[in-house]
């Protein structure tokens, strides 16, 4: 049995941890939802929407040897699609062109040649071409913003929360902020330790700062510069700095730190009508001024539509699309959503006044926010 694990379902932050740390061999543990093979896969092949997974166990080299895969007899090569009517005018396909394997065999869609160049040569070309059209794309949806312009992905939390104050005014933002699908609560850590405002991320997965957060808090309150009475969540034991600073260096250096839930507050399950069951997320829904969500992936549509059924001003960055999952999504003329494009209109005729805005980062970065009952 092959598990195929999908790109385009995962949440931008687990598949980009997924492809830092995963490599051929290692046995993991997946948490998603299985889907039987379509009419043109390969057999025995299962594709996984995966919502986020554990490394059980790395393959050691060094002991075991190089990892040999399995599927070798479903990769396919120009050789193998030659009984199958492939257009040649087909997009290259992604995956055989960077790694000269295929798993859909010669059952895909997309085309397994170099056209006589060299392997590297095509693959250099072909990440050209890609490179091209995503900076075309921003221009094709009203993004005006220069590439020299746009800041790395890395600074996109500290971007858009300076937007957020700039838009909606630090006075309404310090009532409280429900950061929906916040992840490891990065963007919260932005609004409580940079801006000082209240902030509660909303997310299954348990919050965690990296070594860069680690070390701005060791460092501000360290030289003075952060009074932990005003950044520490009550009740905490950690009163007198210098326990603090150690407990700190001890996150830093381990797995599994705890030190950001000193820090930020999280509701950690997901955002939806069983939120507001709870009453004491319910109080933490009502008294929040805005909600806000950073590429939130599935629960974009669920902001949306809490913040027009309770009035609440909201501010989304969409990133992924998830059409299959939602095939109920039409444009007003009809057509069901299928693009990224599609999927922003439908967004902004969700309600009259929702207003959109780019924010100079690199990828998605187009925001689309309803300012309220004004």
């Amino acid at each position: 049995v092959l598990l195929v694990m999908s790109v385009e379902t995962s949440s931008s932050e687990v598949f980009e941890e997924f492809r830092a740390n995963v490599r051929p061999g290692d046995r993991i543990r997946v948490t998603g939802k299985v889907q039987e093979p379509g009419v043109d896969a390969v057999a025995c092949q299962f594709e996984v929407f995966c919502r986020d997974f554990a490394i059980e166990e790395k393959w050691e080299t060094e002991k075991r040897g190089c990892f040999q895969d399995r599927t070798a007899a479903l990769v396919s090569g120009p050789s193998m699609q030659e009984e199958m009517s492939v257009d040649q005018d087909a997009p290259l396909c992604k995956a055989w062109i960077n790694t000269g394997q295929c798993l859909k065999g010669a059952a895909c869609r997309y085309r397994h040649d170099t056209g006589g160049e060299t392997i590297g040569k095509a693959r250099a070309m072909w990440v050209a071409e890609r490179r091209r059209q995503r900076l075309q794309t921003p221009s094709a949806l009203g993004d005006h913003l220069p590439p020299s312009d746009k800041c790395s992905k890395r600074q996109r939390a500290s971007i858009f929360c300076r937007w957020l104050i700039d838009t909606f005014g630090k006075e309404k933002m310090s009532r409280g902020v429900l950061d929906v699908a916040g992840g490891s609560g990065e963007l919260s850590y932005e609004m409580v330790i940079m801006s000082r405002i209240r902030s509660t991320v909303v997310d299954p997965r348990p919050i965690k700062f990296n070594k860069w957060q680690h070390r701005f808090l060791e460092n501000s309150i360290q030289q003075g510069q952060a009074d932990i009475s005003e950044l520490l969540l009550p009740p905490t034991m950690y009163q007198d700095k210098s326990d603090l600073l150690e407990h700190l260096r001890g996150c830093r250096r381990r797995e599994g730190c705890d030190c950001a839930q000193l820090f930020l507050k999280q509701e950690q399950r997901l955002f939806g009508e069983s939120f507001l069951e709870d009453p004491e997320c319910s109080k933490t829904f009502d008294e929040s001024a805005v909600i806000v969500g950073l590429h939130p992936d599935e629960a974009t549509d669920i902001i949306v539509n809490f913040s027009l059924a309770h009035r609440k001003p909201f501010a989304i960055i969409p990133c992924c699309v998830f059409s299959h999952q939602n095939p109920h999504r039409r444009l007003e003329d009809g057509r069901p959503v299928s693009s990224y494009e599609d999927y922003v209109s439908y967004l902004r005729q969700r309600a009259p006044g929702v207003r959109h805005a780019f924010l100079p980062f690199a990828g998605k970065n187009q925001v689309l926010y309803w300012m309220g009952d004004e």
